[in-house]
């Protein structure tokens, strides 16, 4: 048993605990760091509609993933039996986190549930969450505080506990004078907020707004005087989950709306990556305004040493290649791991030349001190065998680390010109049940773009959005030209960056956007 699963083993004889964590408005940069860590570990995972798509492609695979449902109109768990499943999964030893849209308790119910916990003598934690009232309007450009503008802001909730008959107070409101007034579930009584509010003596033409999605990829924002905004939130159709703002701040959406003229902003990405693999590429088109999902549909896993393995390391050792090749950062952390479990560390490669296509393979051999004698302009498997043919006499022979079931351009190249290859399999990409193709949060959609590195990966997403039923399969931008026929040919409409790289990979898609 490792350390971890012992770890867990005495977690469960002394009880679970539930961590009630605030997901934040919906955009993933804004789930805590500590959120992130909780979810990370969790067993099971109670989750609402509210969470935005790309926090909720992260919780674990591994993990009991419950929808909880409730967003407007659709509560498929009432409140009593969520505190009731909260309770039981812990006292099963298991880690619990409910996932809750902003903040847990700022009209997340997040005290009642809390309250339940503490009755059933179940220990828990609480993580705050960004809150929808300053996050939402801020990526709409409208600050809720402004010293020239008003001098407080005020939350209130349009919707009232069942059975209660007490409103809204909007006279007690409107004597608050020139206020911000923030309206939570408040989209379909908007109306009725903006007839009260005027009623009670706040003028029908101060600024307002209403913000759908906010800090989503399909973020809208409508702004018009108090009087109008009803009307004008229905002509464009206007849905929940929404936000109302009411005061002189939202004035300033015109002049402060950043989100909306970065370069990528209303995209979102798909990228096809193995479980547990950081993406760069990810927090690049973030940085850019996209909204980024990252598909867990594969699991990287080394291929155990068997005889033969161990026969070409020990042959490696000897000197007996004159070559080294890797054709991804995944070949040259495969090997390295292989290689000093078999006892040997890099300076047995003293002598070899080392081989390498694409930057982030040569990025990965950097990382272990070693620099790439080879290393072709053209990131493809021929144009490496083609560099390489330059550098090598007709009697040397070359390991080439790559993953199981793989077709090698560069093997086929450098065997046609007389060379010795060796190919040595060191990795293969385990499919997971894709989970997250149940969740309609995050249903492709034909306006999406999907990033592809491989053909593997083409074809790994495609099969997972086709058991959803009724996907249209949008623009897809690919490495390499092996890539994008594979992506032509199960139906996307694919492209080619110019180059082999993540940089290549963004122009293509601002060229594309």
């Amino acid at each position: 048993m490792t350390k971890r699963q012992t770890k867990r083993a005495e977690e469960k004889r002394e009880g679970g605990r539930v961590w009630l964590v605030g997901a934040g408005p919906g955009e993933v940069g804004l789930l805590t760091l500590r959120g992130a860590e909780v979810l990370k570990q969790a067993d099971t995972v109670v989750y609402d509609q509210l969470v935005g798509g790309g926090i909720l492609m992260r919780m674990p695979e591994e993990a009991e993933w419950i929808d909880a449902g409730k967003h407007a109109g659709n509560h498929r768990m009432e409140q009593e039996d969520i505190n009731r499943l909260l309770i039981e999964k812990a006292k099963e030893g298991k880690r619990v986190v409910r996932l809750k849209g902003g903040d847990p308790f700022l009209f997340g119910r997040g005290g009642e549930e809390a309250e339940a916990l503490c009755a059933a003598g179940v220990p828990f934690e609480v993580v705050p969450g960004v809150s929808s009232v300053a996050a939402v309007p801020a990526y709409a450009g409208i600050p809720v505080t402004h010293r020239d503008y008003t001098p407080s802001v005020h939350i209130v909730s349009a919707h009232r506990k069942r059975g209660s008959k007490e409103g809204v107070d909007y006279k007690a409101l409107a004597a608050l004078g020139d206020v911000t007034l923030v309206f939570f579930m408040g989209v379909r009584v908007l109306k009725e907020i903006a007839e009260g509010l005027m009623a009670a003596g706040v003028e029908a033409t101060r600024a307002a707004a209403v913000i759908e999605r906010g800090s989503r990829w399909n973020q809208r924002v409508v702004t018009a005087p108090l009087a109008e905004l009803p009307e004008k939130a229905k002509e464009e159709g206007i849905g929940t989950p929404a936000l109302i703002v009411v005061g002189r701040v939202c004035e300033l959406a015109s002049v402060l709306s950043w989100a909306s003229k970065r370069p990528l902003w209303g995209r979102r990405v798909w990228l096809v990556r193995p479980r547990g693999k950081e993406s760069a590429l990810a927090k690049k088109l973030e940085g850019l305004g996209a909204e980024v999902l990252q598909v867990p549909c594969g699991k990287m896993e080394a291929i155990p040493a068997g005889e033969e393995s161990r026969r070409v390391m020990e042959e490696l050792a000897l000197q007996q290649y004159a070559w080294l090749a890797f054709t991804s950062a995944a070949g040259v952390e495969s090997f390295f791991e292989a290689f000093l479990d078999a006892g040997k560390d890099s300076r047995r490669l003293a002598g070899i030349k080392i081989a390498s296509v694409g930057a982030a393979t040569s990025k990965a051999l950097r990382e272990r001190g070693i620099l790439a004698d080879c290393e072709p302009k053209a990131a493809y498997g021929s144009e490496l065998a083609k560099a390489m043919l330059e550098q090598m006499d007709a009697k040397e022979k070359v390991l080439l680390c790559l993953p199981e079931g793989v077709e090698s351009d560069c093997a086929q190249t450098l065997r046609v010109s007389g060379i010795a290859v060796q190919e040595l399999p060191l990795y293969r990409i385990r499919e997971l049940p894709p989970k997250w193709c149940g969740l309609e949060e995050v249903r492709p959609q034909k306006e999406d773009f999907a990033l592809f590195a491989s053909a593997a990966a083409v074809r790994s997403f495609t099969r997972v959005i086709e058991t959803m039923g009724n996907v249209e399969k949008g623009r897809a931008i690919c490495i390499g030209k092996k890539t994008q026929q594979a992506a032509l040919d199960c139906g996307w409409d694919a492209v080619c960056s110019q180059n082999v790289s993540l940089d290549s990979m963004v122009e293509k898609l601002l060229e594309q956007s």
